[in-house]
């Protein structure tokens, strides 16, 4: 699984799909615009149905399974919310 935090335009998240063998992706933005934005570009480059956007903060993100879940942050911990990935 990919989860790419602050995906602006999606660019990273293209990339990621692009890999063989990638779990699913997702990708968030907490700015309408921007998502609207990543939505269509992604469509563009056919890779719409390979990454789900989610219009979100990173804070209200939930993990269910850590799993094989890898963070270049030390700290980071995921808040309860509405937004959950399982994995």
């Amino acid at each position: 699984q990919v989860l790419d935090i602050g995906c602006g335009t999606g660019l990273l998240s293209m990339y990621a799909a692009a890999e063989e063998n990638v779990g699913p992706i997702y990708a968030c933005e907490m700015s309408a615009p921007i998502i609207d934005l990543a939505k269509q570009i992604l469509e563009a480059n056919g890779m719409g149905r390979k990454i789900k956007l989610m219009l979100t903060h990173s804070e209200d993100i939930a993990i269910r399974s850590s799993e094989d879940m890898h963070t270049t942050q030390q700290d980071a911990a995921p808040a309860a919310s509405n937004n959950v990935m399982d994995g």
